[in-house]
């Protein structure tokens, strides 16, 4: 995959490779709504009524919920990667459910990214300033107003006509083009408006490219501080307080691990993409559809670079991070554990219990 090159500058796709992308969002649909739904009730049952402790049960909700949602939406991706050349029936450039989709995903996979950076800078503080009293109110209120922000760009670039949703094939998916309505004179094919295409690229990197650096800078600040309260032994069999917050500060820092391990591959893109995007020649303000193809396929020269990077690393590892994210609480939180347990005792007790039920209902028959 490293090595084949392009013939004739076109997208090259390997049908084995595609299925394999699509088992793995398989896997991670199931495991990851499975997973985040048995979290998403744990913490609904859990009862506190201090702020801090509120503030973070109410942000755990909310991620796990958005979670699910990042979890289920990649089942067109999937009807895409078992496909014939990633010709989807659902995916279709200019209806309602290619645009709708893009929209919906681009969001709440934004929205996952910024629940990270809030759960992260907000352990940070605490440990910085272990007094201090966070409000239970914006564990929600935040996330709400940046997915109106979210939405509101979006709205803006589709319905202020700085582009449009489109199937792109080495992406799986629909996602946003310059496409501002305007057509070659010569050839008669959509124009690319360079201005536009910089502007959403200077916003997708905002928002999913880039964020990764804040949020390990503030796991390795807490990481540091963590090591200089001097417990370097912790379990999660803590009595005191100050061993149940930074057994929490450590649940924290791991979880954070778990997204920045997923992410650093669209943060190595987005690094590629934009000493590609530098040198794309700017004289004139528009270039055609397919002389913009040419020039990504020339810097993107390898089969894995242009046909499966970006699909990698935006569709494929979040999914994981999002899938996996539970897993890391079920590791550290002995009572998460105990809830298991008796979900999965009484899922085989009654399982039994209907058998038994069948089994006498059939002799009586007899």
């Amino acid at each position: 995959l490293y090595t084949i090159e392009f013939e004739n500058m076109t997208p090259v796709f390997f049908p084995s490779a595609d299925t394999a992308i699509g088992i793995i969002l398989c896997l991670c649909l199931l495991v990851g709504v499975l997973s985040n739904l048995s979290a998403l009730f744990f913490f609904l049952g859990s009862k506190t009524k201090l702020p801090n402790p509120t503030f973070f049960k109410n942000l755990y909700l909310v991620t796990f919920a958005v979670d699910i949602v990042v979890c289920l939406l990649p089942i067109p991706v999937i009807e895409t990667a078992f496909s014939e050349g990633r010709m989807s029936s659902l995916f279709i450039t200019g209806s309602w459910i290619c645009t709708s989709w893009s929209v919906v995903f681009d969001t709440f996979q934004e929205l996952s990214v910024f629940l990270m950076a809030m759960l992260s800078v907000s352990r940070l503080k605490l440990i910085l300033l272990p007094h201090c009293t966070l409000n239970p109110i914006l564990s929600w209120l935040l996330p709400l107003l940046y997915c109106l922000l979210t939405l509101s760009l979006k709205a803006v670039f589709i319905f202020g006509k700085l582009g449009t949703i489109a199937m792109v094939p080495p992406l799986m998916s629909c996602a946003p083009v310059a496409f501002d309505g305007t057509l070659s004179e010569v050839t008669g094919e959509p124009m690319i408006n360079l201005r536009n295409e910089l502007l959403l690229a200077v916003v997708v990197t905002i928002q999913i490219g880039m964020t990764v650096l804040p949020i390990t800078l503030s796991s390795l600040l807490s990481l540091v501080f963590i090591q200089r309260s001097g417990k370097k032994n912790i379990t999660t069999n803590v009595t005191t307080l100050h061993d149940k917050r930074t057994a929490a500060s450590v649940t924290v820092v791991m979880v954070t691990a778990v997204y920045i391990v997923c992410n650093i591959p669209l943060f190595i893109y987005h690094i590629h993409f934009w000493v590609w995007n530098i040198n794309i020649p700017r004289e004139e303000r528009y270039m055609t559809n397919s002389e913009f193809e040419r020039t990504y396929l020339a810097y993107f020269s390898s089969v894995f670079l242009n046909s499966y990077s970006y699909v990698l690393a935006s569709r494929v590892f979040p999914v994981i991070d999002v899938a996996v994210k539970p897993g890391v609480f079920a590791c550290r939180l002995k009572s998460y554990r105990t809830f298991l347990r008796r979900v999965f005792k009484r899922a085989a007790v009654s399982g039994y219990d209907k058998t038994i039920i069948k089994r006498q209902s059939c002799m009586s028959g007899v």
